[in-house]
């Protein structure tokens, strides 16, 4: 058995050692719950990874967050990720796209170069709606 004094004892007392990690189901109402055993020094990255391969699901597409909508960066300890008297409760939920539409100048530049919409053509009758008098 081993014997530690009162100090290491209260320490460990206020160690983080179990969190819940709740999945939602995208576009319906189905919620997931799942507790994990988590030592003093797991990093949110691997709790991350190990959520998600267990739903099996894409940890590149995934973030976990707190109850307070705060999100979680992956290098933070679980013993950072929580305020003194807050529940030791993480959200994974998908990330947000951050753009998913294509500036004109993008389609532009990804337009085939032969056929019925290549570049060429599409530059002409533009040129000719601007009224440059100039046919192809």
């Amino acid at each position: 058995m081993v014997e530690k004094s009162a100090e290491e004892q209260a320490k460990e007392a206020t160690y983080i050692d179990t969190v819940l990690v709740t999945y939602s189901v995208p576009n319906t109402e189905l919620k997931y719950n799942l507790s994990f055993r988590v030592d003093k020094n797991m990093t949110s990255k691997k709790l991350r990874e190990d959520a998600c391969l267990y739903w099996g699901l894409s940890e590149v597409e995934f973030i976990l967050k707190t109850l307070s909508n705060a999100k979680v960066h992956d290098e933070l300890t679980i013993q950072n990720c929580f305020r003194a008297q807050e529940e030791a409760h993480f959200i994974l939920v998908q990330k947000t796209p951050k753009n998913v539409t294509l500036m004109d100048k993008e389609i532009s530049s990804i337009r085939p170069l032969i056929g019925k919409k290549s570049r060429i053509r599409a530059n002409k009758t533009s040129d000719a709606a601007k009224g440059d008098g100039v046919v192809g």
